[in-house]
């Protein structure tokens, strides 16, 4: 501001020289008038007599006036800085923070409450499956719809490894079991000339694995390590025609077991041993998780000397997409 008002005086100051320059006056006149008396007339014959043989005047050439070049203001630095300060100082609105959606929680996992029963079904064929043994190093492994139970009729009469896998056991870690018990739907009517003699295991894993009969190099039943909880030599006997009055001579003992143990594929089949102590061994370990997976082994333990009625087999049905409800089950209760 102080620089425009210099600039303004001082081109004020210009124009009035110039207006003194255009209009020039004799040293002689200036006396003259100087002497003058203010308020009388002046003699116009001494006008003419200093004016007549005189050079007429010339007036000079006004020379261009170049306006100075205006530079643009600067403000000084401590100007800027305050107003820096002063823009700092003003409070600004806070940038909203993007929204973050919360995650969605899991659901909290449905454990069955203790004492009540937990009813597993294998839901899948190839969580049902049998390996035996060709010849020599040679393994045979399938599964699907049917299964064999005891031993097979080539030569040698091998014995059959049965396995049911069961998913999604829903039992905590080192929960005491209370019963456990398997069944399943046969597919022999009756048959009291093929006897079973089976042992019954679980497999020692804290997650069975699936199994893939496609592979037949590793992961078979009879590759996998067993429990040493086990059901020794429960023995399948049918006896249609016994009776358990003691008295009668067709008196057996548990009748009632021999009669189911007939079979009858309209009727689901329960294994009559209790297998809480090969499951505890399971649910004990402490790298099993409520969840995992378990598997069931039925596999012969029948020999040669045990007679002609143990080289046999029974049938079974595995996993029939068309009748699933005659797939194996499993009913666990723990505390």
């Amino acid at each position: 501001m102080r620089r425009f008002r210099f600039l303004g005086w001082f081109m004020l100051f210009s124009w009035m020289m110039l207006g003194l320059m255009a209009c020039p006056q004799t040293p002689a006149n200036q006396e003259e008038v100087a002497a003058e008396p203010v308020g009388q007339e002046v003699s116009t014959e001494s006008v003419k007599e200093e004016t007549v043989g005189s050079e007429p005047a010339v007036e000079p050439v006004a020379e261009p006036v170049t306006e100075p070049t205006v530079e643009p203001a600067v403000e000084p630095v401590a100007e800027l800085v305050a107003d820096a300060v002063a823009d700092a100082s003003v409070e600004k609105e806070p940038t909203p923070e993007p929204t973050v959606e919360p995650t969605a929680e899991l659901a909290p996992e449905v454990v069955p409450e203790a004492g009540s029963p937990l009813t597993l079904a294998v839901s899948d064929a190839k969580d049902v499956v049998a390996s035996y043994l060709l010849s020599g190093s040679a393994w045979n492994y399938f599964g699907g719809a049917t299964v064999p139970l005891g031993r097979h009729f080539g030569t040698g009469n091998p014995s059959y490894h049965a396995a049911f896998r069961f998913t999604n056991v829903r039992i905590p870690q080192g929960a005491t079991i209370t019963s456990a018990y398997l069944s399943f739907v046969p597919q022999n009517e009756v048959d009291s000339s093929n006897r079973l003699m089976l042992n019954v295991y679980a497999e020692k894993v804290a997650d069975s694995s699936a199994y893939d009969p496609m592979n037949y190099t590793q992961g078979r039943p009879d590759q996998r390590s067993k429990t040493t909880a086990k059901i020794d030599r429960w023995i399948v006997r049918c006896n249609a025609d016994c009776s358990d009055d003691v008295t009668s001579p067709k008196y057996e003992y548990d009748c009632p077991q021999r009669n189911r143990d007939c079979w009858n594929r309209q009727t689901r089949y329960q294994v009559p041993k209790d297998l809480k102590d090969i499951l505890q061994e399971v649910f004990s370990q402490t790298s099993w998780k409520s969840g995992h997976a378990i598997s069931i082994f039925l596999i012969n333990a029948a020999t040669d000397q045990d007679g002609d009625k143990y080289k046999g087999s029974r049938t079974i049905t595995g996993f029939d997409p068309t009748q699933t409800d005659k797939a194996p089950q499993l009913v666990i209760q723990y505390q």
